[in-house]
């Protein structure tokens, strides 16, 4: 159930959104599918231009998820135009103003209803947060003694540095970092009385959000690939019980 403080955000999200024509009742009819994508800046400077990753056509109401998960910022779809990747040319999104609302971003949302959607990271109590830390090392260990003895798996070791940890009523998410590598870690997700431990291909990400659209909770992140190749985006719908990947974009292996 979406809290007062949260209802009362998101009318004046949709009051905003109203008022500079982003998103008149008939525009909003006429979003007939939410997509998921990746946003970035795309300017000489931060301030000076946001682009999403994939086309869509001009138009389309954009809620983009700060990085930081503190809110979010609404625009609108500009034009499409190329930009250049690893090894060919992509085409993705210019957006329209910001009205001041400033990122980085690292994810985005094409026609959504802007009062449906929130960042949330929440507060944990510290028995329970204590709980889950020794819960999840637990599982790690486990997952690390399943590796094959070799010299490559000695990548996968996790470092002793405290996960970060993110929170949406009583599903936490600890995500951990590895000893070769400060930015990017395996995770342990509790889903209520459920847990969930990456796979070896997930074993390196990093940039855990958690996120809900129309009350359902998804959780978006970032892959690394582990030397496998790729760099991808990643967002699950969690609403389930069980993850589900609703958006991927740039796994090759």
């Amino acid at each position: 159930m979406m809290r007062q403080g949260d209802a009362m955000n998101s009318m004046r999200l949709l009051s905003l959104c109203l008022a500079l024509a982003w998103c008149s009742s008939s525009t909003l009819a006429k979003e007939l599918q939410t997509t998921f994508t990746t946003a970035y800046s795309c300017g000489s400077k931060p301030s000076e231009g946001t682009c999403l990753s994939e086309p869509f056509e001009p138009g389309r109401v954009v809620i983009l998820l700060k990085k930081d998960s503190s809110g979010v910022c609404i625009s609108k779809t500009e034009e499409k135009y190329k930009y250049e990747g690893v090894d060919r040319y992509y085409e993705g999104t210019k957006l329209g103003s910001l009205d001041g609302c400033f990122g980085p971003f690292n994810f985005a949302i094409v026609g959504a209803d802007p009062s449906f959607v929130r960042l949330t990271n929440e507060k944990i109590s510290s028995s329970v947060l204590d709980k889950r830390r020794k819960q999840a090392r637990e599982l790690l260990k486990r997952r690390e003694a399943s590796f094959p003895a070799t010299p490559e798996t000695e990548q996968f070791r996790v470092s002793d540095i405290p996960p970060k940890v993110i929170v949406a009523g009583h599903n936490v998410l600890l995500s951990y970092t590895l000893k070769m590598d400060s930015t990017f870690g395996p995770s342990v997700l509790f889903l209520n009385d459920r847990h969930f431990v990456s796979e070896s291909k997930e074993w390196c990400a990093t940039g855990h959000t958690f996120f809900y659209v129309k009350d359902k909770l998804h959780l978006g992140y970032f892959e690394a690939g582990c030397g496998g190749g790729y760099s991808a985006a990643i967002i699950k719908d969690l609403s389930s019980g069980t993850p589900k990947e609703v958006y991927v974009r740039g796994r090759t292996t």
